[in-house]
């Protein structure tokens, strides 16, 4: 059968226009693994943008808690459209995890905080009971590569929030790469390096 019949060259140039990553036009339209460093991290870029002071108290931030054996924390501000990471926390669980995150957030003054809702529903409710309509639990959902716009959903039922992990991910290493978020000096940047140098 005649392929160029069906899908001419043109239309397959057009196509581009629906892939907001270059990897994904290419996996998906031509069939063909690509790979590309717009997807990963630059460790270097990190390193250069590794230059405000951890601090202990702050206004105005947002919360994020990556749900674990440990608990990662990291405390978000934007400043003149750059994010900073004002600060790092590790946080071991305990009786009183909750209490210690309720603490943080209040502290750094924060706006939101997204926690990590799988596997486990238990500390979320926690949070959902002390901040109310302030915490998202959060939880990963399909990705759908034609609709990118869709970086998350909130739903009314427990102030859920739907995110793709592909296009979170692939928004943070957009403003990561482009020294759009700067990082603290502090010990727990060597961990977060790791972990970026590992995302796939």
């Amino acid at each position: 059968f005649d392929l160029m019949k069906y899908n001419p060259t043109a239309k397959v140039i057009e196509q581009i226009k629906g892939y907001e990553r270059l990897q994904d036009y290419h996996n998906f339209v031509h069939g063909v693994t690509y790979k590309s460093d717009e997807n990963e991290i630059n460790i270097a870029t990190v390193m250069n943008n590794s230059v405000l002071d951890f601090q202990q108290v702050a206004e105005g931030c947002y919360m994020g808690v990556d749900v674990g054996k440990k608990l990662r924390v990291t405390v978000l501000k934007l400043v003149d459209g750059k994010w900073h990471v004002v600060a790092l926390y590790t946080v071991l669980s305990s009786d009183d995890t909750a209490g210690e995150l309720e603490e943080i957030y209040n502290r750094y003054g924060c706006y939101r905080m997204v926690i990590d809702s799988a596997p486990d529903w238990t500390l979320c409710k926690i949070m959902l009971s002390k901040l109310q309509s302030f915490v998202h639990p959060c939880v990963y959902v399909e990705d759908n590569v034609k609709k990118p716009e869709a970086f998350y959903i909130k739903e009314d039922d427990n102030n859920m929030m739907l995110a793709s992990r592909t296009v979170c991910l692939d928004s943070l290493v957009r403003v990561v790469n482009k020294g759009d978020m700067l990082f603290p000096r502090c010990d727990e940047m060597s961990e977060v390096r790791t972990h970026f140098g590992g995302m796939k």
